[in-house]
C-alpha cells in the first residue's frame, strides 16, 4: 500500500477484519495521526447524499445537496489540510455514483500558469478561524483548494480560478467504481477528488454510504 501511494498518490483494496471501521482506523494509525474533522466528533465520519437541510452550514452537502460535487482537496479550510483519506464503502448506492480523481501532477500547467496560482490570494473561509491563503506555494508542499471554502478576493485569483478549471476539464479523470466494502486512500496533498453524477433519477433514499477518517 505505501508503495503504491508514494508512486501514484491512491491505493484501493478491500477490508480484511470483522468491521469495515476498524479497518480504516488500522490504515490511519499505519499512515500517521488520525483525527476527526469535527470538534468532538468519532475519527470515522459517514458521508451520504444529503438535502440542504440535514447538512452541516457552508459544507459542499449544503451547497451542493445531492448533485455531483467539485473538484477539491479535504479540509482546505484548515491551516494544513489532512494529509490522507481513509474511505470505506459501506453501500454503494442505486445510483452508481463514481468517485472522481484527478492528480495534481497529471496537470498541464505552463510556469506562467504556475506563478498566477503561486501569487493569487484566496479568503478561506471558516467562521472566527478564517484567513488568506493561496491554492499554491513554494514553502509548503501541499495544495489547498476548496471552492466551496476559498473566495475569490481580486482579478488574479478569479484568473487563478479558470486556468484550474481549463485544466480539470483537459486532465485524465481516475473513476473509482465502489463496491461494499472497498477501501480507498488517497494521497490529499496530491489527489483532489470529487463526486461523479447520478446514473438515475436523483433521491435522498438512494442509501449510497461511505466512511471516512482523515490523517494528519
Amino acid at each position: 500500500m505505501l508503495d503504491t501511494l508514494r508512486e501514484r498518490g491512491w491505493w484501493k483494496g478491500k477490508r480484511l477484519g470483522a468491521n469495515l471501521d476498524d479497518d480504516l482506523c488500522q490504515i490511519a494509525n499505519r499512515l500517521g495521526q488520525p483525527v476527526g474533522v469535527r470538534r468532538r466528533r468519532s475519527l470515522v465520519e459517514v458521508l451520504k447524499p444529503k438535502s440542504a437541510d440535514l447538512a452541516y452550514a457552508n459544507s459542499l452537502s449544503a451547497q451542493y445537496q445531492l448533485s455531483s460535487f467539485p473538484y477539491h482537496v479535504d479540509t482546505a479550510h484548515w491551516p494544513t489540510p489532512c494529509k490522507y483519506i481513509v474511505m470505506g464503502c459501506k453501500s454503494p448506492g442505486s445510483c452508481n455514483r463514481k468517485s472522481l480523481l484527478i492528480d495534481w501532477k497529471s496537470l498541464q500547467l505552463d510556469d506562467s500558469d504556475m506563478n498566477t496560482i503561486k501569487n493569487a490570494v484566496f479568503l478561506v473561509k471558516d467562521g472566527a478561524r478564517s484567513f488568506f491563503s493561496s491554492i499554491l506555494s513554494d514553502n509548503s508542499p501541499f495544495i489547498r483548494y476548496d471552492i466551496g471554502c476559498m473566495h475569490a478576493i481580486g482579478p488574479d485569483s478569479k484568473i487563478a480560478l479558470q486556468i484550474l478549471s481549463s485544466a480539470f476539464d483537459k486532465s485524465v479523470k481516475i473513476e473509482i467504481e465502489w463496491e461494499k466494502d472497498d477501501i480507498l486512500v488517497l494521497d490529499n496533498w496530491r489527489l483532489l477528488h470529487g463526486r461523479g453524477s447520478s446514473s438515475g433519477p436523483i433521491r435522498p433514499s438512494e442509501s449510497r454510504e461511505l466512511h471516512r477518517v482523515l490523517v494528519k
